[in-house]
């Protein structure tokens, strides 16, 4: 391919006038797919379970390494695929489940990385070619991914959701009225002119139906021109109308002069019929692929015909798959299989002799050539939209979904006004001429430093276990970075990290009569808002690493009671053994809660009942009380610079996890 070629193929993605570029050809060479190490155990059966086994490894399903009835097994997932995409029609990768189809579609999406990456158990494998017309590169920056389920953010409309998305990856010489227009063409395109203003939904929140959702989703791939557009599963979990409707559409896309790629578990005949070609997987092996008219006719010259009035895609999926019913009847389905494997090969090698080979030596020149990739990826690296811009962007998306989700502000503004209603009640105007209220000022500044954190910690994670798929999303699709997406997830709760701890400090220290001078209850609510921004980077810690609310609130559950516990309020660190005792020195609540004391405390005098100079007088002096507290520090300013540091600290750990821990929704 000359450099002329080169610049044409990214400029038509660039320039073009429809809002969806012609499409690109996709050629995969010899791919091949596997997990290993793996512990595969024999199937159940006696004697029988052995030759099930062996007929797999015979097959090429499973490969032993090592020795003993541990030994690791590599499990291959791809076997030597090869096969093209091309503009003007729609490829259907068919096939019954785990038969390669979603690893397949990410190979060739570039969502899999080629050589061996390593996993906490396993390592992936993956070789082959892949060439976007006649080129090998990263496809990211040329291709869209419709992931199996939608992750869109609730309150936007499809329009505001398809204008962000086109904010994020139209290339930022385009004018913001052409960016407009090329969202109006998509929504126009894809038939959500009707639904267009209404709120998408999801999570709970009503909005538009599944099929519209899923529109939306291939809008937001759409946005941006791709060349190559693949879609996993498009019509799981909808009804039979509307999972039509929608394969019809992709239809219509592809005639346009698209290349459309899709995966798809069963379809009815009447959605068969809307595939230009189809690709047969079982056991990571081809059993067929050509044109989608043209199957029936190949099974039938190998013998197997199709009885009359049956779904053609039914038919085929029962012919590959493996029958489980016995040991028999296993054995014999892979005996099947690999008959048919080995046919599919002659013909193909056949037909690749008639034709020519998918990567002769002047494309492989062509494609390897490093120039032809550098001035490719230069080209690409110029149309990213630039951090600043994505994290504004990311802003006014992100702040108008909080706004708009009326339920979850009552709720959060309810708890706050619950909780400091409860606590306050408990604590009510506590007397200040007993030693025993004077104890229970420090109980009460304990339960105020500790639970409304932890409440606020449980109520980020609900939040962002949501709104992390959408970034997820968005990071593999190269939309945003890691650092503007964190940015604005900050700043957007910036708002109401300032007015819920206000709500309950307003509540809880008036209605406990803690210390009356407006100069304490404003160190008070200082101290109090910064355990706010403790308990969300505490959340979001959690949800960034384990992205599930039942893992990750198990997971702040227990450093919340660890530090609880340690912080030296209701033990003292003294009892602890050895290997605890440091430990509670990492507790936020700890100088939290030695910062409100000193606000109590320090150079406050108490009502003491008895004369000055009886000595019982000496318990009613804040500054004795607080030399009591056995605090690491009995000053204000070292605490609360502490518990700052802990609430950015937990926030750099978030981003960190974030950088290192990418995961794929």
């Amino acid at each position: 391919m000359n450099a002329g070629s080169e610049s044409d193929f990214c400029r038509q993605s660039q320039s073009s006038s429809s809002s969806l570029a012609w499409g690109a050809e996709v050629r995969v060479e010899d791919v091949r797919a596997w997990w290993w190490p793996i512990k595969l155990p024999l199937v159940s059966g006696g004697n029988n379970a052995a030759v099930v086994t062996n007929e797999r490894e015979i097959y090429g399903e499973v490969e032993v390494e090592g020795d003993g009835d541990h030994a690791g097994r590599r499990k291959w997932l791809l076997r030597g695929i090869k096969a093209r995409a091309q503009p003007g029609r729609l490829l259907a990768i068919l096939g019954p489940s785990g038969s390669g189809k979603t690893t397949l579609l990410n190979v060739m999406a570039g969502r899999v990385e080629h050589g061996s990456s390593m996993g906490l158990l396993t390592r992936l494998g993956v070789e082959g070619g892949v060439l976007y017309n006649d080129i090998a590169l990263a496809p990211q920056e040329v291709v869209g991914y419709v992931l199996q389920h939608d992750h869109l953010l609730p309150h936007l409309t499809v329009r505001e959701t398809l204008r962000y998305a086109g904010y994020l990856r139209l290339p930022p010489s385009l004018t913001r009225q052409r960016k407009l227009q090329i969202v109006e063409e998509v929504i126009m395109e894809l038939g959500l002119k009707d639904c267009a203003n209404r709120r998408v939904g999801g999570d709970g929140a009503h909005g538009i139906s599944g099929g519209e959702r899923r529109r939306v989703s291939i809008g937001i791939q759409a946005s941006h021109a791709p060349r190559v557009l693949f879609l996993d599963e498009p019509t799981s979990g909808l009804d039979s109308y509307t999972a039509n409707k929608l394969v019809s559409t992709l239809a219509d896309l592809a005639h346009q002069g698209r290349t459309i790629v899709c995966t798809i578990h069963q379809p009815r005949s009447d959605i068969f019929q809307l595939f230009d070609d189809v690709m047969l997987l079982s056991k990571g092996h081809q059993v067929y692929y050509g044109p989608a008219q043209s199957m029936l006719d190949y099974f039938q010259r190998l013998g197997y015909v199709c009885p009359t009035h049956t779904n053609p895609a039914d038919y085929a999926l029962d012919l590959i798959a493996i029958d489980l019913r016995s040991p028999e009847v296993e054995r014999a389905s892979y005996k099947r299989l690999a008959k048919l494997t080995a046919q599919y090969r002659d013909a193909q090698q056949q037909q690749l002799q008639q034709q020519r080979d998918l990567l002769d030596p002047g494309t492989a020149q062509a494609a390897h050539s490093k120039e032809a990739r550098d001035h490719i990826f230069n080209q690409m690296k110029q149309q990213h939209v630039n951090v600043v811009v994505q994290m504004l962007v990311l802003v006014a998306r992100a702040f108008k979904n909080i706004v708009r989700d009326k339920m979850v502000i009552m709720v959060r503004l309810i708890e706050a006004l619950l909780m400091g209603v409860c606590v306050g009640g408990i604590f009510y105007q506590m007397d200040t001429d007993n030693v025993a209220s004077l104890r229970s000022r420090s109980a009460a500044l304990y339960a105020i430093v500790s639970l409304q954190p932890y409440l606020i910690m449980l109520a980020t994670i609900v939040q962002y276990e949501s709104e992390l798929k959408v970034f997820s999303r968005e990071y593999f699709d190269n939309m945003v970075g890691v650092v503007p997406y964190f940015m604005s997830m900050l700043l957007t709760s910036l708002p109401f990290s300032a007015v819920l701890p206000s709500v309950f400090c307003a509540i809880v220290y008036w209605m406990a009569g803690l210390r009356p001078e407006w100069e304490a209850f404003l160190w008070f609510l200082l101290i109090m808002t910064v355990m706010q921004y403790v308990g969300e980077a505490l959340g979001y810690s959690c949800i960034a690493l384990i992205r599930s609310f039942g893992p990750a609130s198990l997971a702040g559950n227990s450093f919340a009671t660890f530090w609880t516990v340690t912080a030296g309020f209701l033990l003292n660190p003294i009892s602890f053994p050895i290997y605890l005792r440091y430990i509670g020195y990492t507790s936020p609540f700890q100088y939290a809660y030695a910062a409100l004391a000193v606000v109590e405390y320090k150079d406050n005098e108490y009502d003491c009942p008895y004369p000055p100079e009886n000595p019982l007088c000496l318990y009613f002096d804040g500054n004795y009380i607080l030399s009591q507290q056995n605090l690491i520090f009995d000053t204000l300013r070292p605490n609360l610079l502490i518990v700052g540091a802990m609430a950015i600290g937990f926030r750099i750990i978030a981003l960190l996890i974030l950088v290192l821990f990418k995961r794929k929704p």
